[in-house]
């Protein structure tokens, strides 16, 4: 079985590389294009190449609120209340 020391590495390990790829989002509005090739013989031998169709995507915003100061408001069930912009 693997030591503890082994355990924890990978563990650090592991945290560093999923933290990266949260930071490494791709940024909305860009563009990926994508298209897959392939190299075959047919029956008699003979090389050929096809091509897939092209796919092209396009990264949507995702929206999202920044909670600036945390801020609380009593209210009964179902009741109505606001929050003041300064």
């Amino acid at each position: 079985m693997f030591s503890t020391k082994v355990k924890v590495f990978i563990s650090v390990c592991l945290g560093i590389f999923m933290s990266g790829s949260i930071l490494a989002a791709t940024e909305s509005g860009t563009k990926i294009k994508n298209q897959a090739g392939a190299t075959y013989l047919d029956s008699s031998g003979t090389s050929r190449e096809t091509l897939s169709n092209m796919v092209e995507t396009i990264i949507q915003p995702v929206a999202g609120v920044d909670l600036e100061q945390s801020q609380t408001r009593p209210s009964i069930p179902g009741g109505v209340f606001h929050f003041s912009t300064p």
